[in-house]
């Protein structure tokens, strides 16, 4: 009992602290309870204060025996390795671990129809902005491809075009990220901005919408398409570059839905992805967007 609240004490302070570096950490929470179709995709990996200190001895308990047990782990082993000694070890040390009970299947959820949407809301943050976002295919289809492809084009690097409008050229930014993110079957695009002001950070919107607009008309450039691609190759590949690395990068392949059979194909079918197929995906799902501006307390 006194090491289980320990532990509940020791999250709550992690929560704090996040609470108290990351100004923009409750409209990211809020964002994402928009963007997501219920709770079991929506909330923080951590939780909130409050469920935390719900949580009792018996709740741990029976999450550590129904989880981490054999039949719900991954075991990814790489680099240079005696094959058949290493099968005889991990009989050795992992074969006698007795098997817990079944898995419960995890929840599926569909994303969300929902129309456009435009919600603002106070909260004590150091400048104003706001949160863009798009429920987009899931991470298992195959337009997840071009999706990739579109987020190099529109934010990823110094090159992206995103940076350069809001950041190097106009500077009508003072930050900006964002990503495709994926919560299992699910995924979604994700924008934030800064700004220095409310009216820098409505051009900085009207700005994404402009060029989000532009690639749903307009085909990408073999030059821009070009270095989209090798941008990405280059972090595609850095994902196993040493033995460690690939280890992880087999024991989420293992995990996901996508058979391992088809690792050696996963390269090319993004390399692939031409001018026409991202007109194509950029109509599809960049039209119900979630807007969520942030206003200043």
């Amino acid at each position: 009992t006194a090491n289980v609240e320990q532990a509940k004490e020791a999250l709550i302070e992690e929560i704090h602290r996040r609470k108290a570096t990351e100004p923009y950490l409750e409209s990211f929470l809020t964002f994402d309870r928009l963007l997501y179709p219920n709770l079991a995709y929506s909330h923080p990996v951590t939780g909130n204060e409050a469920d935390v200190r719900d949580l009792t001895v018996e709740d741990v308990k029976d999450f550590y025996s129904t989880f981490y047990t054999p039949n719900n782990a991954v075991l990814s082993i790489a680099g240079d390795i005696d094959k058949r000694k290493t099968e005889e070890d991990i009989r050795k040390y992992f074969h006698t671990i007795q098997k817990g009970k079944d898995i419960p299947l995890p929840s599926s959820a569909k994303p969300s129809d929902k129309e456009a949407t435009i919600i603002a809301k106070e909260f004590l943050a150091p400048l104003p902005g706001f949160h863009i976002g798009y429920r987009i295919a899931s991470p298992y289809s195959q337009d997840f491809y071009p999706l990739k492809i579109i987020e190099y084009i529109l934010l990823s690097g110094i090159t992206s075009r995103l940076y350069k409008k809001l950041i190097k050229r106009t500077r009508i930014a003072r930050s900006l990220s964002g990503s495709i993110e994926k919560r299992k079957e699910l995924a979604t695009f994700k924008i934030f901005v800064s700004s220095t002001n409310e009216i820098m950070a409505e051009r900085s919107k009207r700005v994404i919408f402009s060029e989000i607009n532009k690639l749903k008309s307009s085909l990408v450039s073999e030059k821009e398409l070009r270095k989209a691609k090798n941008i990405f190759k280059m972090d595609y590949l850095n994902q196993y570059a040493t033995s460690a690395d690939k280890a992880v990068f087999l024991a989420e392949a293992f995990l996901s839905k996508k058979s391992l059979d088809d690792l050696p194909d996963e390269l090319g079918n993004y390399l692939s992805v031409d001018h026409y197929s991202l007109i194509r995906i950029m109509r599809r799902y960049f039209t119900n967007e979630i807007v969520f501006d942030i206003k200043i307390k």
